[in-house]
């Protein structure tokens, strides 16, 4: 049983739900800024992590571009000195010797040319080769075959080549004989 008049309960109400209301909605705020607030750390942590990643990327990029140059360098050169090598035109006969070179390795099994460098100092021409031999049977196999070769002066070939059993790193090098020097004797 009320005793309150029916305005005075009408009031009391309305004062309740406003109550009722407002502690309703300071609650809800009061939820939501402990959840912004708990929130911002792991927003800073996000956000550093997404900046540092795009530093990463950017410095990726500008050294993805650097070594684009340096390799579209590099291939223009390659693409010159195969060029050169397959048109086999050379004034001094360069090419000649390092494609004999590259011949005498024909027959030989395991035996693979990664480099070649042609050299010339005054009036001194060599060729060095370096590679990889899968034995020394074959390195010193193509050693012999290069040996044999009358326009080749001296092929030498370090004896810490053969230390190794298999998978030899190896250097040759030889020194060209003169154009003169080089034609085969005439038989008698």
């Amino acid at each position: 049983m009320n005793l309150l008049l029916l305005t005075e309960q009408a009031k009391v109400k309305m004062e309740y739900h406003a109550r009722l209301f407002s502690v309703i909605f300071f609650s809800a705020a009061l939820i939501s800024l402990v959840g912004i607030v708990s929130l911002v750390p792991a927003y800073v942590s996000l956000f550093s992590h997404k900046n540092a990643r795009e530093a990463e990327i950017a410095a990726l990029e500008r050294s993805l571009a650097m070594q684009d140059n340096s390799s579209a360098v590099e291939f223009a050169a390659a693409k010159k000195e195969i060029a050169a090598l397959a048109a086999g035109k050379s004034e001094d006969g360069a090419t000649d010797d390092i494609l004999l070179a590259l011949r005498k390795k024909n027959g030989i099994d395991g035996l693979r040319v990664t480099s070649i460098i042609y050299e010339r100092r005054g009036d001194e021409e060599g060729i060095s080769l370096g590679g990889e031999a899968e034995t020394r049977t074959s390195l010193r196999a193509f050693q012999k075959a290069l040996e044999g070769e009358y326009r080749f002066g001296s092929v030498g070939i370090p004896v810490s080549n053969f230390v190794k059993e298999r998978n030899i790193p190896f250097t040759i090098t030889i020194a060209l004989r003169g154009r003169e020097q080089g034609a085969p004797a005439a038989s008698q």
